[in-house]
């Protein structure tokens, strides 16, 4: 086993144990949702965004009349 995958496989058994063997597992999965919640409130549109930008940018570029 190569260091990326033991690093990797003792990652994810420190995460598990900390989020099923914690004291506040409630309070993890609540701070936990908050974040992916703002992540979701923040992200999305940016992305939608970029994704409106790139569009016109395209249609201009590709559907201009010179």
């Amino acid at each position: 086993m190569n260091s990326l995958s033991r690093q990797t496989v003792l990652f994810e058994t420190t995460m598990t144990s900390l989020l099923l063997f914690s004291d506040d597992p409630g309070l993890v999965r609540y701070i936990s949702s908050v974040f992916t919640a703002l992540g979701i409130f923040f992200v999305i549109p940016i992305v939608l965004l970029i994704v409106v930008d790139f569009s016109i940018w395209s249609y201009r570029i590709c559907w201009s009349r010179p």
